[in-house]
Order: structure tokens, then sequence, then C-alpha cells
């Protein structure tokens, strides 16, 4: 699958995604578009297609700038075309305050561009307050909420979660590094607990869910776990398509695929803002399929106690700025709603036990294939058990863990 088939087959998926929310709820602001090209070269006309006229943004942080940002700097200057450029360095990229210190680059900008995993939600959030085109160079294999609706904003001892809304441009490096596959495979992977997640949500919730968004998800999953199947070559392609594909799963379930996640929240406890994160997310995954398997396979369970609401968010909130009044809100209130929900919560733990008992089985395989393909990550228990006992409260809506709670089953952890 060349570069330009990759693209086509994304932008299908675009469409068959796009044609059931419209179908459901009317005409959707959503506008995502993949392409590729030669960052050196073809992404400059791409660029200037986009915004004929005005500045061009380019937002870097060193590494990115020396490598990709400075030779699109001097093709627009070959052409006369105006750019400002702010390379970002340090910590803390989503503070309110160095937030702010971008948008001092003038109203004249047109167009947005970053080639970093770490600043693809900073671009949607600038792009989405000056309303422009957002241009998300990718290079490589795991990419992970470069499309996401919202983005989350230190702002003091709080995180504020912001929607954005910009037109938004993905293009594919067709020179695309193919190394790392370890890191796209457990990326993917890693939502496989969290499509049990998304269904436990989906039964209990009476908002809606996006069925087209889950299928795209479970076959971007699914599809991933059998990438040894495929030549050397092959994998990476596959493995590139996977993860976008998620990511835009991700976007047209409004952020619900990851959003809902155990696993998702259970990475905000013990990160570490690292680059093995992704990898945590993987080990947590798996751990929590066996702990699925293990809880929802016995016909009843005998409550512990009453969780303690208080001691949880205290706990919780020695690790993740978050705050207590909202959390014990959110606890008190998805315990209501479990309560509220005993038959749709029986009819789908009984649906996903048989899906359990297959997963749990794979469970080895999937490990043996991250190392397979290079992986090198490994995960201290200390550090699974700790997130897996909180990764049900961070979430408004109810997930796995958020049932195990209510069902005293976290506080033996």
């Amino acid at each position: 699958m060349s570069a330009t088939d990759l693209v086509q087959k994304l932008n299908n998926t675009v469409s068959k995604l796009r044609a059931e929310t419209e179908q459901k709820y009317g005409k959707n602001d959503l506008s995502i578009t993949f392409a590729c090209g030669n960052f050196n070269s073809d992404l400059i006309k791409f660029i200037t297609d986009i915004a004929p006229s005005g500045k061009v943004f380019i937002l870097c942080t060193r590494e990115s700038y020396d490598k990709y940002g400075k030779h699109v700097a001097i093709g627009l200057s070959a052409i006369n075309r105006e750019y400002v450029d702010v390379i970002m360095a340090g910590e803390n990229l989503y503070s309110v305050d160095r937030i702010s210190g971008i948008f001092n680059v003038g109203d004249d900008a047109r167009v947005v561009l970053t080639f970093d995993y770490a600043l693809y939600g900073v671009v949607s959030y600038f792009a989405s307050i000056r309303n422009l085109p957002c241009v998300c160079a990718v290079d490589r294999l795991a990419v992970k909420n470069i499309l996401s609706p919202t983005v989350e904003l230190i702002n003091g001892d709080v995180i504020d979660k912001v929607k954005v809304d910009c037109q938004k441009f993905v293009y594919i490096n067709e020179q695309i590094n193919q190394t790392n596959k370890a890191v796209a495979y457990a990326h993917v992977l890693s939502n496989v607990s969290g499509l049990i997640d998304y269904r436990i949500a989906r039964a209990l919730s009476k908002q809606d869910f996006s069925k087209q968004a889950y299928v795209v998800a479970r076959e971007s999953v699914y599809s991933a776990y059998a990438v040894m199947k495929h030549s050397l070559e092959q994998q990476a392609e596959q493995l590139l398509y996977c993860s976008l594909a998620l990511e835009l799963a991700n976007a047209y379930s409004n952020g619900l695929i990851y959003g809902v996640s155990a696993c998702e929240c259970a990475s905000k406890i013990i990160s570490d803002n690292s680059s093995s994160d992704i990898e945590k997310n993987f080990f947590t995954s798996l751990a929590l399929i066996q702990i699925y398997h293990a809880m929802f396979s016995v016909d009843r369970i005998n409550v512990l106690e009453y969780p303690d609401a208080l001691s949880r968010v205290e706990e919780i909130c020695k690790v993740y700025s978050l705050s207590k009044e909202s959390l014990i809100k959110g606890l008190i209130e998805q315990g209501a709603m479990i309560k509220r929900h005993k038959p749709e919560l029986k009819e789908i733990t009984q649906k996903v036990k048989t899906e359990l008992g297959a997963l749990v089985k794979c469970v080895p395989v999937m490990r043996q294939t991250y190392y397979a393909l290079g992986g090198q990550s490994k995960v201290l228990p200390e550090d699974l058990k700790i997130a897996v006992k909180y990764s049900g409260d961070l979430t408004e809506h109810v997930n796995g863990v958020s049932v195990l709670r209510e069902w005293g089953v976290t506080e033996l952890l």
C-alpha cells in the first residue's frame, strides 16, 4: 500500500464516519482531510494551496524545526511567502501561560503547521480560536491525539478540557519513518480493553454513542493484532493506517473512544510524560483484560463496602490535578447510574463474557508480538495496581473499573 493508497483509504473512512454522523445528528462540523507527499518540497505547495495569502505560522520544538521546519521556512522565503516560526521548549507545553504567548504572532496568520506529536493539541487550540486551517505533519507510525476533539489545558492547579473545532489536514510524509513499530502496535492494542469500556458506557448512558466509530476502532485494533501476518514493509503501513483510523474513530465519537477508556484514565494517573507512556498504556490494557475476564465471568460478586469517595479523591489528587468537588460529584453520579441501570449492566456484562474469554487467551500473543516488533518497555506491578484502582474515577461516564469499584473489587487492590 503506497502513501497515496493509504491516504485514499483514510479519506474513505472519513466519508463513512461522516455519513453516519450526518444521518443521525445532521450536519457535522468536523473537517478532516488526509494528504501525503515530501515534507521538504510538496508540503510547501500543499500549504500555499490551502492558504494562498497571509503568513504561515510554523510551531515546532527545536528538534522538529531543525529536521523539517527550517526547510519549510527556506522554501517559503524562496517564493516570497511570509511566515512566522515559534519554537517551544521545556515542559508544561499545555499550560495556559505558555500557550497564551503564541497568540502574539499577529492577526495576519492564515494557516498553522506543526510536525510535533507533543504540539498537535496546541495547534488545534490555536487554529480553533483564530478560525484557521491546521496542518499536522506526520512522519511516525504511532500517532495519538492528532484528531482529538478536545485539548486539556493546565490552568494553575486545574486542568480544563476545552473543545477544539478547526479545519484539520493530516499530511503524511511519503518517506515515513518505519521504526518504532512496537510503539505503534502498543498504541493501537492498548485500546482492546477500551472497546469493552465503550460498550459498557453505551449501554449505561442516555447519550448517543457512535456505532460506526466503534466499528472503525474495533477493526483497527484487530487488524493491528494480526500485523505479524504481513511482510516487514506491510507491517509499517498496516500499523500507520490502524493508528490514524483509531484517531478518526475517537474524533467521530466526540472523544469517547478514549474518553471512557479505563486504560486512558489510568495513563493520566501514572504518566510521567515520557516516550514510554504509550507502552505503559499497553501493559495496563492487558492487565484490565485479565481483571475484566475474572470479575465479569462470575455470576455474583459480594460487595465489600460502599467505596469511600472522599478517600479515593484525596489519593487521586496527590498525583493528578483535578477539582476535588467535581471528582466527588462524578463518583456519586457514576454510582447512581450503575444502580439505576442494573438490567442494562447485567445484559452487557453477559454479552462481553464470551469476548473476554477469547481476549484473555490472546494476552500472551499480544505481549509476544510487542517484543517481536522490538518493544522493550516493562511496567512494574505497583504502577498497574495504582493505575487500575482509580481508572474508573476520572471519567464522567461508567467504564468497567467504575463497575468494579461499585462492586467493591478495587478495594482489594
